[in-house]
């Protein structure tokens, strides 16, 4: 049987690193040769733009159709509309589907996932004791740290040192 999908949280308020640490994380996973997929919350509902605006797949969509699927060699693009809001559960489905090893996830700080937590400002501290499943934070330089951290942590710059972490105790490959 194949090896089980990994999940990872990345979290933090707006401005704090999240899409440059996400997208060095998805870099460095890919030279590993690991096929890494990346769900985003877009926290304005119903504000998403649809990238086929005028071509006929979007045309089938105001004739009425919930979704579409376009094929174009080894791509695939699908739009698909839903009576009630997607879920991550929903997103992550389609991510099985499609034998993804890794998943980041950006936002959906309530799920309960393994959470890597971005730390930019003092105020941000506050997330700390929000969020549950806190597996380490990442902090920027100019942060106090506090003293009762029970989770580990490393500075944003010292990616190295956070990758080798993240491999070794949340990615890791466990043959059972």
């Amino acid at each position: 049987m194949g090896a089980e999908m990994k999940l990872i949280q990345v979290a933090g308020y707006s401005n704090s690193g999240k899409t440059t640490l996400i997208e060095k994380l998805v870099a460095r996973l890919k030279d590993q040769r690991k096929k890494v997929s990346v769900i985003k919350h877009h926290g304005h509902k119903n504000r998403l733009f649809a990238l086929d605006t005028g071509k006929d797949s979007a045309r089938f969509r105001e004739a009425g159709a919930a979704g579409t699927t376009v094929v174009a060699g080894n791509k695939l693009q699908v739009h698909f509309e839903n009576e009630a809001n997607w879920s991550l559960a929903d997103a992550l489905k389609f991510q099985q589907f499609f034998n993804t090893d890794i998943v980041i996830i950006e936002g959906f700080k309530k799920e309960p996932f393994p959470k890597v937590v971005i730390v930019r400002r003092e105020e941000d501290l506050q997330l700390l004791d929000r969020l549950e499943n806190i597996h380490v934070i990442l902090f920027w330089e100019k942060i106090i740290l506090p003293l009762e951290l029970n989770v580990p942590h490393f500075y944003i710059n010292d990616f190295d040192l956070f990758f080798d972490w993240l491999m070794n105790n949340i990615l890791e490959e466990k043959n059972e």
